[in-house]
């Protein structure tokens, strides 16, 4: 397939040139040699141009001036979340392929409604989780998949977003499909089936409170037994506090933060009898994670927009897919309707 400059380039054309927009801008100029990014649009005319004089690609005033250039076979749609099923039926109506930020869309009517536009257009569409790519999260899925922890009893998801992730006033997303949809959609492909039910507690419990609910735990049920627990806030004084725990019957598997220093301090002031785990020799303090999801996550950014386009120039599946998209708007509604109604859902 010939797309963009190069044979073995899938020309790309980015919706959306905010923070996330940029990063993912940054990365494909940068880091992904199978992408040419050719083209750059955005509702604020200033962030487009300012992507473009920084990577490169040509600015665009609006998403069908973008989509009508034929060099650009793909989409990346980086922009507010209540757009995006719309600017996918928009591309998948000029035939590009997409791949889009999650969440995949607001309401799962019009998540649908996209969907089937699609299937209608026959275009790949790739969902930004891209916590599936994370090399630890990936190799915790296989030991689960293989047996190598028995029968899963539980499996434990900590994501704590900073506290500057989200500002009073701003329409970027919430708690439910914003912060707690990634590790509804990890549960899913950590465990491989899909949950029976869900419940939610939580509330507005920061001292500086946003407007919609800062800190929940939800508890999904599946069918073999298996539950898994997800405890998400968006008020994380130290920073981007990301873990996980599979427990099963012949051992546990876990991943902890990844912290801004690695480096183990052992001296006369900072040692004392018994560190942190009890054990002694070890330091009496722990550095804290990284401070924003982005550099925490930063390889794995890299790796879906790398399977993006090897699944465009390959012609084979995305590895990530809009019903997985789908599967996560509608359990992120699910534990939502349980948080306010004080229930657990059935689904």
């Amino acid at each position: 397939m010939t797309t963009g400059t190069s044979e073995r380039q899938v020309g790309i054309g980015l919706i959306g040139a905010g923070s996330i927009g940029a990063m993912h801008a940054n990365i494909l100029t940068t880091l992904v040699r199978q992408a040419n990014l050719i083209a750059v649009t955005d509702v604020d005319d200033g962030l487009a141009a300012s992507c473009a004089a920084q990577f490169g690609p040509r600015a665009y005033s609006t998403v069908e001036d973008l989509l009508a250039n034929p060099e650009v076979a793909a989409v990346i749609i980086a922009a507010p979340p209540k757009t995006h099923c719309g600017l996918i039926e928009l591309a998948a109506g000029a035939g590009k392929h997409v791949f889009c930020e999650k969440p995949l869309g607001w309401q799962v009517d019009e998540v649908d409604q996209a969907l089937a536009e699609v299937r209608r257009a026959g275009i790949k569409l790739q969902v930004g989780f891209n916590r599936r790519f994370d090399v630890n999260v990936r190799r915790v899925k296989e030991l689960v998949s293989n047996g190598d922890l028995g029968r899963l009893l539980t499996l434990h998801i900590i994501g704590r977003d900073p506290v500057d992730v989200r500002q009073p006033g701003r329409d970027d997303g919430d708690l439910f499909l914003d912060t707690m949809i990634h590790d509804l959609d990890l549960a899913r492909f950590v465990i491989g089936k899909e949950p029976m039910s869900v419940f939610t507690q939580g509330g507005v419990m920061a001292e500086e409170p946003l407007d919609d609910p800062d800190t929940a735990v939800t508890t999904l049920r599946f069918e073999d037994g298996a539950t898994a627990i997800i405890d998400d806030s968006r008020v994380s004084q130290h920073g981007s506090d990301q873990r996980l725990e599979a427990f099963g019957t012949k051992g546990m598997a876990s991943i902890v933060n990844e912290q801004c220093d690695r480096v183990s301090i052992a001296t006369g002031t900072e040692v004392s009898a018994a560190g942190p785990s009890g054990l002694p020799g070890e330091p009496d303090r722990l550095d804290p994670p990284e401070p924003y999801f982005a550099k925490r996550y930063l390889d794995s950014y890299v790796a879906e927009l790398r399977s993006f386009a090897d699944c465009i120039l390959e012609n084979t599946d995305p590895v990530v897919t809009g019903e997985d998209g789908r599967a996560a708007v509608a359990l992120a509604w699910a534990s939502f309707r349980s948080y306010r109604d004080g229930l657990p859902i059935s689904l």
